[in-house]
């Protein structure tokens, strides 16, 4: 993670999938690279309600292609950023595709 300009945050999505399960985590991050709050999912059902300022999934996960798990947890940022007021944000994904 490069330095975030002060007075952003930094949104991280990622998604994973193993054993034809999938998993996504956004993390929301200071310019300092302090946590300032997350959320999590497994596929279809929520496994965690986020963390230092909470959040929820608003919708069900189903497997889909990874250009639209990835899109998903996009919205998920964006999302869990809205709810918390932050309007200078820098989102990023691993998404190669």
């Amino acid at each position: 993670m490069g330095k975030v300009l002060i007075n952003f945050v930094k949104v991280n999505v990622d998604v994973a999938v193993v054993d034809n399960k999938t998993s996504f985590r956004v993390i929301i991050r200071d310019s300092d690279g302090f946590v300032l709050g997350g959320s999590a999912g497994y596929k279809g059902d929520q496994i965690s309600d986020g963390f230092v300022i909470g959040s929820s999934v608003s919708y069900k996960w189903d497997h889909m292609s990874m250009e639209w798990e990835e899109l998903s947890a996009f919205i998920e940022g964006i999302t869990l950023v809205r709810s918390l007021n932050f309007d200078k944000v820098i989102f990023e994904s691993d998404c190669e595709s």
